[in-house]
């Protein structure tokens, strides 16, 4: 879908335009990911991995250089783009929601002990 062919779609007095904001959600974001090319959402072929990952406090490299080494790591392993961010508070309430209801850990490190 072209920009043109998008605004077609969606300016006032068309059909599209007409449905309420329910109805018309789902349609209006899927021909807006095709405008921006992308991947739709449920597309298997071209979706991404969206990840959280906690660094552990280390000298030898910078938090920004193990992030992106771990990020291009995952990207190369998986074979698909991977949105990754660090474990810190997300301040917007709801893409805090979303990842809390969606959320799976795939690797938790264990406590450190402490001696007793």
């Amino acid at each position: 879908m072209q920009a043109q062919d998008f605004v077609r779609k969606w300016q006032a007095g068309s059909p599209a335009h007409e449905l309420n904001e329910r109805a018309g959600a789902q349609a209006h974001f899927i021909d807006l990911c095709r405008v921006l090319g992308v991947p739709e959402p449920g597309d298997p072929e071209r979706s991404d991995y969206d990840l959280i990952a906690r660094f552990a406090p280390r000298d030898e490299l910078s938090l920004g250089r193990r992030f992106v080494a771990f990020s291009e790591a995952l990207e190369s392993l998986l074979g698909r783009p991977v949105d990754l961010m660090t474990d810190h508070p997300i301040d917007n309430p709801y893409l805090r929601q979303s990842v809390e209801a969606t959320r799976r850990s795939l690797h938790v490190e264990p406590a450190a002990q402490t001696p007793a």
